[in-house]
C-alpha cells in the first residue's frame, strides 16, 4: 500500500493525504479504546496472564473487533502518513544542506523510535 502511495501522493497533495489519514486512524483508534471500555473487565494489578502491562481483558466478538480496529490503522497509516513522511521532510530544506538535514532527521527518527520502543514498556508497569 505504502508505494502505490508513494507514487500518487503528489497528485493527492501532501495536506490531504495527512489529513485523510489522521482522521481515519483517529476513528480507528477512538473505536478500539470505546470497545475496549465497554467490553473490557479489569484484570488487577497481576495483569491479565500475568503480563503487569495489560491490566484489562476482553473476551468474544469485541475482542476481535479490537483486533481489526488495529489492522484498520495500520492500513490508515501505510497509504497516507508512511509515504509522506519520507517526502515532506527533505522539502523543508534548501539544497545545500538537504542531504545531511535529511539523515539528521531519519536518524533522530530511528533513534526517538528505539527510545520509546525500549523506555515506555517498563514506563507502564512503574505507572500506579
Amino acid at each position: 500500500m505504502t508505494v502505490p502511495a508513494l507514487l500518487y501522493v503528489d497528485c493527492w497533495g501532501r495536506q490531504p493525504t495527512l489529513l485523510i489519514g489522521a482522521a481515519f486512524m483517529t476513528i480507528w483508534v477512538f473505536a478500539s479504546g470505546g470497545i475496549l471500555v465497554s467490553y473490557g473487565h479489569y484484570a488487577g494489578l497481576q495483569g491479565v496472564d500475568n503480563n503487569p502491562e495489560a491490566l484489562r481483558s476482553v473476551i468474544g466478538p469485541p475482542s476481535k473487533a479490537i483486533i481489526a480496529g488495529s489492522y484498520l490503522l495500520v492500513t490508515s497509516y501505510a497509504p497516507t502518513w508512511r509515504p509522506v513522511s519520507w517526502i515532506y521532510s527533505p522539502g523543508l530544506f534548501p539544497l545545500r544542506v538537504r542531504g545531511k538535514a535529511v539523515a539528521l532527521a531519519t536518524s533522530s527518527n530511528w533513534a526517538f523510535n528505539f527510545a520509546l520502543g525500549y523506555f515506555v514498556p517498563p514506563a507502564f508497569v512503574n505507572i500506579q
